[in-house]
């Protein structure tokens, strides 16, 4: 009835279109996949062979390559904001199996990569690299395989340090896991499972799960009760009693906007009175969804920039427009365009590959850096270097941004 295929869509587009898979039956499914925050890479598993992946250049018309061999090194990795390589995931996620130690390898060659720093058989879990890529956070998969864990990253040495553990969950039977970093690279929000069928990392079957957020700092780890639905979610029949429980891998965009962090994830809650079936409903191999819309869908929120650690910056989520409806939809990924050159026309100067988006003559272009100031989303080092840095504006992943709404 549906096909097993990666999806994008983009801003004002009205649908998505097709990225890697096709309803060409398991050959053709492309599913499970991670994604550089740039947007030149996507990895994905084969739905045929879950050990094997496959990656793709999504500026270079989603050319596939095969990465490496079928031993599910790849499956699940955080990938380099460039994307140009990985650092492999270890955890026995659905239908893989992966090598038990971590490690950083080239895309799409799957060449390993020497590195120094990580401990002796570390395992990382459902990995995620910061976005300005100095920063890894996961699961402790070879540890006690329920906490959340981060280190520093340094691309230059590809060197590794400084192991914090962000989050062991009390009571410690389920485990924190798919953790992504806010813009501002020093706090990740994460899933924190509720219940599970037995299964680590699934979102089916009974498993339940909230989002929380921790910061780097302090490591200070806490729900994100508004975003989750706690009090004003509605409850209905078909197993809908707890929707505030059924929150899953949350992704970041990388660029802040409107004073926000922007959290995309996965949900099995209620959409109004069109989608109110079981939310564990969703595999079109056992349900007719073309009859009953799944609840599995993408939801957005927006997260408070520089929120005092300990505190909920969360609002509440929206469903995303756009999306298949009849489709059980999950593991979304916010990523940017491709720059453009200079005198390519832009909104914002992180479309542009020089970073800065000027008025040319009544028309906003790509263009190099300006006398004086940067001004709202253009390239910035420091906070100093915006304009409106004394009312505010702050520098926060090399663009200058509203540190909190106007």
């Amino acid at each position: 009835m549906f096909g097993g295929a990666t999806l994008a869509i983009k801003h004002g587009a009205t649908g998505p279109v097709l990225v890697a898979g096709s309803s060409g039956g398991s050959a053709q499914c492309r599913v499970c996949h991670s994604v550089a925050a740039q947007g030149a890479t996507l990895i994905t598993q084969h739905g045929d062979s879950y050990p094997q992946s496959s990656s793709y250049a999504l500026t270079n018309a989603d050319l596939e390559t095969v990465i490496g061999t079928a031993n599910s090194q790849f499956a699940f990795p955080a990938i380099s904001p460039d994307g140009t390589f990985l650092f492999s995931n270890t955890a026995p996620l659905p239908g893989i199996g992966p090598p038990a130690t971590s490690g950083l390898f080239a895309i799409p060659s799957g060449a390993p990569i020497a590195s120094t720093g990580l401990p002796a058989g570390l395992g990382a879990g459902t990995p995620v690299f910061s976005p300005d890529g100095k920063h890894v956070a996961f699961n402790d998969y070879s540890g006690d395989k329920i906490s959340l864990a981060a280190m520093d990253f340094t691309q230059s040495t590809n060197t590794f340090a400084n192991l914090v553990t962000l989050n062991t969950p009390t009571p410690t039977t389920f485990p924190d896991l798919f953790p992504g970093f806010l813009p501002t690279n020093d706090a990740v929000i994460f899933e924190h499972e509720t219940a599970s069928d037995g299964e680590f990392g699934a979102t089916r079957d009974g498993s339940r799960g909230e989002l929380w957020w921790a910061d780097l700092a302090t490591q200070t780890a806490v729900p994100l009760a508004t975003l989750n639905g706690v009090g004003y979610l509605p409850t209905g029949v078909n197993n809908h009693s707890t929707d505030q429980t059924l929150a899953y891998e949350p992704t970041v965009n990388p660029v802040a906007s409107g004073g926000y962090a922007w959290v995309v994830f996965t949900s099995r809650r209620m959409y109004g009175n069109i989608a109110t079936i079981d939310p564990f409903s969703s595999d079109p191999r056992n349900f007719n969804l073309a009859a009953n819309a799944t609840t599995k869908k993408l939801w957005v929120a927006a997260i408070d920039l520089n929120a005092k650690p300990g505190t909920d910056p969360s609002h509440p989520a929206f469903y995303l427009p756009g999306q298949e409806l009849l489709a059980g939809n999950s593991r979304g990924y916010w990523v940017v365009d491709p720059c453009e050159q200079n005198g390519a026309s832009c909104l914002t100067g992180d479309q542009c590959c020089s970073g800065f988006c000027e008025d040319v003559d009544g028309g906003f272009v790509c263009g190099t850096q300006p006398p004086g100031c940067s001004g709202l989303s253009n390239k910035c080092t420091v906070a100093s270097d915006c304009c409106g840095y004394s009312s505010g504006i702050q520098c926060i992943d090399g663009f200058c941004a509203q540190a909190s709404p106007q």
